[in-house]
């Protein structure tokens, strides 16, 4: 049987979409798992070092928004203190200690440039994962409690 070149392109469209949907649920990383909502996309860029991880960058459906999630393995256990070396904001600004799921680290929310920004440093044992949360100010992104419970949902894959 002979498909012509308007057939391929539906069944080519079709696949994307099943495609799409199969990536709803649970993503698993080289360090960690995370829970992906339906209809929310992703994408994923190799790390910058070799020692690094790839980065996951989420989608919510209709806004601009983006969740990005890297980890790395460290050599030794990651401390509070280490963890907190690892953040870019000022010792001057206290940051609280607080658990995230199986993860426990540091969140900090900051505006930059008519953008808003929820970023997590965390860790579990020897896996730093670094979570960033970027949305329009004028918007208030997605509802806090959405972010919060997909960063809950990282479980980290120590070996």
């Amino acid at each position: 049987m002979r498909i012509n070149g308007s057939v391929k392109k539906v069944l080519a469209i079709i696949a994307c979409l099943i495609a799409s949907n199969s990536m709803a649920g649970t993503t698993f990383f080289s360090n960690f798992e995370i829970d992906i909502p339906d209809q929310w996309t992703r994408s994923v860029e190799a790390g910058p070092r070799e020692s690094w991880g790839s980065t996951l960058s989420l989608h919510p459906p209709g806004v601009e928004d983006v969740l990005k999630v890297m980890s790395f393995k460290t050599p030794g256990e990651v401390t509070e203190s280490r963890l907190r070396n690892l953040t870019n904001v000022p010792y001057s600004v206290p940051l609280i200690w607080d658990s995230w799921g199986d993860l426990a680290g540091f969140q900090y929310d900051y505006l930059e440039g008519g953008q808003s920004f929820r970023q997590w440093w965390l860790t579990s044992d020897r896996i730093v994962v670094i979570v960033s949360y970027q949305y329009d100010s004028e918007t208030d992104g997605i509802d806090s409690v959405v972010i919060d419970a997909l960063v809950r949902s990282i479980t980290s894959l120590n070996p």
